[in-house]
């Protein structure tokens, strides 16, 4: 059984298989002696081909006619053949079954990586978007509050006015909008940014969900610096399309596609085979990816187009000396 699976995988020694055993029974039709029985393998032949290759019962049939019409005009046993017809009979009928059992397995797989993968990146996106708030919240508060103090305590000590201890005291004023600079920056760079976070989302999704997937940058993507928060609306866009993908689309292919316009305009799109072409609304995922484009002061937007589904979001590029400099 081990060689039969190794031989039918590959298509000349199956071809050839097949045609020899065909041609040899024909000739041996004309030859002196009992050759009937070498029409066994043929028939066994075909049947293994049905067993490796899932043919239909009815393209097996009109197979086996076109092979066992001149045993049926010779003089056999047919109590030998009939039984042994229904044997390999049961065989391919319990094949099939183990085939469909196998499937209906790896379909369960399948889903439970897929229910685990998003429990876990829900819990991340949680994870991540507390950090980012709790960044913002001391940059804005505790950031600005510590910048006024610091200014306050020079000026006192510009006016030479300044004791001992409120040279200290803005001395630590100092240390502390440092820390707490570093810990901002600590908490930001922590979340997923960049094409490579990007092309390992797309290898785990492909190895997990068998889908093959189409990645393609144009027009000096690769060259576009991008803030934070614009690398993980990026990010949260691949996941969610291709999570999409995986659960409305019939086909196996997605095409994920990044591009440049005009020097100013950065695309993304993710683009899968859809048949129902019914009217949709956008889900939660959908919904909050169309937030944060639009937080970014861009667009988004979703649907069918020709025999895909189709998502599209795009921002403006902007000018990252100028948010260094704030975060400065």
């Amino acid at each position: 059984m081990v060689t039969s699976f190794i031989l039918w995988d590959l298509p000349v020694p199956k071809s050839v298989f097949v045609f020899v055993h065909l041609l040899a029974a024909i000739v041996m039709q004309w030859l002196p002696g009992e050759t009937d029985l070498y029409w066994l393998l043929p028939f066994t032949g075909l049947v293994f081909y049905a067993l490796h290759t899932g043919a239909t019962v009815k393209t097996m049939a009109v197979l086996l006619s076109f092979i066992t019409i001149p045993v049926l005009l010779s003089s056999i046993n047919f109590l030998f053949y009939g039984l042994y017809a229904t044997v390999l009979l049961l065989l391919v009928l319990h094949t099939k079954k183990l085939r469909e059992k196998e499937e209906g397995l790896q379909d369960v797989l399948v889903l439970y990586r897929r229910e685990k993968r998003q429990v876990i990146e829900a819990e991340d996106t949680v994870k991540q978007d507390e950090r980012a708030r709790i960044a913002r919240e001391m940059h804005d508060s505790v950031g600005h509050n510590l910048t006024a103090l610091l200014m306050q305590l020079k000026m006192l000590e510009l006016r030479n006015e300044a004791p001992e201890e409120v040279q200290v005291a803005s001395a630590l004023a100092s240390e502390s909008l440092s820390q707490m600079r570093a810990s901002v920056h600590e908490l930001k760079s922590d979340q997923p940014k960049g094409l490579g976070m990007i092309i390992q989302l797309i290898r785990k999704l492909e190895a997990e969900s068998l889908m093959k997937i189409s990645f393609t940058t144009k027009g000096g993507v690769l060259s576009v610096p991008l803030t934070e928060e614009q690398s993980v609306t990026i990010y949260r866009f691949v996941q969610e399309g291709l999570t999409n993908a995986m659960r409305h689309a019939y086909s196996k292919q997605v095409d994920i596609t990044f591009e440049v316009l005009g020097a100013r305009r950065y695309v993304v799109r993710v683009k899968s085979g859809a048949k129902d072409h019914s009217v949709f609304s956008e889900g939660f995922g959908l919904r909050q990816l169309r937030e944060r484009f639009e937080a970014l002061g861009g667009t988004f937007l979703s649907g069918y187009q020709d025999d895909h589904f189709v998502i599209e979001g795009s921002f403006t590029i902007p000018n990252v000396e100028a948010e260094e400099r704030a975060w400065a």
